[in-house]
C-alpha cells in the first residue's frame, strides 16, 4: 500500500484528508511524497505549509505540447532521467517542495484559458507513477482532481489504494459508485 490515491465529488475535502494523512504518515515515520495531480485547484502547496509549489513534473518530461507528441509516437511519454525507475532521490529539486520527510511535487495546472485539455497531465502522472519506486517507509498520496475524468485516462492502474471520498447528497454517491465499479 504505497501508492494511494485520494478521489471524489469536489469540495469533499480531498486535499485536507490529503493534508491530514500526510502529517500522521510523517508521524508514524514515513517518508511521505504528495503528488497534486488536482490540475485546477491551486492551493495545496499552502494546506502543507510552503510558501509556494514547486515547478510542474509536466515540465521535467518537456511541456505538454512534447508530452503529448511522445504519447502519440510512442504510447507513453519517456522519463528525462532515461531511466526506466525513478526514486524519490532522482527527482530534481526544483520539481519537489521540501521538509525533511515531507515532500510534495504537481504535476501541473492549468493556469488560462485556450490552454487544452488535461489530457498532457494525465500522461505524465501515469508515467511518473508506473516509473515510481519507493523504499521501505515511503509512501506517496495522490491528491486527485475532482470527478472521474482520471479513471478514464487509467491513472489507477498505476496506484495500489484508492480512497473514496463523499459528502451526504446524492451527486457524491453516485460519482462514488461510479468509481467503485
Amino acid at each position: 500500500m504505497q501508492k494511494i490515491s485520494i478521489a471524489g465529488k469536489g469540495g469533499t475535502g480531498k486535499s485536507v484528508l490529503t493534508t491530514l494523512l500526510a502529517k500522521v504518515l510523517k508521524e508514524m515515520g514515513y517518508r511521505v511524497l504528495i503528488v497534486d495531480a488536482d490540475e485546477s485547484n491551486p492551493g495545496l502547496y499552502r494546506m502543507l505549509g510552503f510558501h509556494h509549489g514547486p515547478s510542474d513534473l509536466i515540465d521535467l518530461f518537456g511541456g505538454p505540447r512534447r508530452v503529448m507528441e511522445l504519447t502519440r509516437e510512442m504510447g507513453v511519454p519517456t522519463h528525462p532521467l532515461d531511466n526506466e525507475k525513478i526514486y524519490l532521490r532522482d527527482i530534481p529539486g526544483k520539481y519537489l517542495m521540501a521538509t525533511d520527510t515531507l515532500k510534495l511535487a504537481s504535476v501541473g495546472k492549468i493556469t488560462g484559458a485556450f490552454e487544452g485539455c488535461a489530457c498532457p497531465m494525465a500522461e505524465v502522472l501515469k508515467t511518473f507513477l508506473y516509473r515510481l519506486f519507493l523504499k521501505e517507509r515511503e509512501i506517496v498520496l495522490v491528491d486527485m482532481e475532482a470527478g472521474v475524468e482520471h479513471f478514464g485516462r487509467g491513472v489507477e492502474r498505476y496506484i495500489d489504494t484508492l480512497l473514496i471520498l463523499v459528502e451526504p447528497s446524492f451527486e457524491s454517491v453516485a460519482l462514488a459508485s461510479k468509481i467503485n465499479l
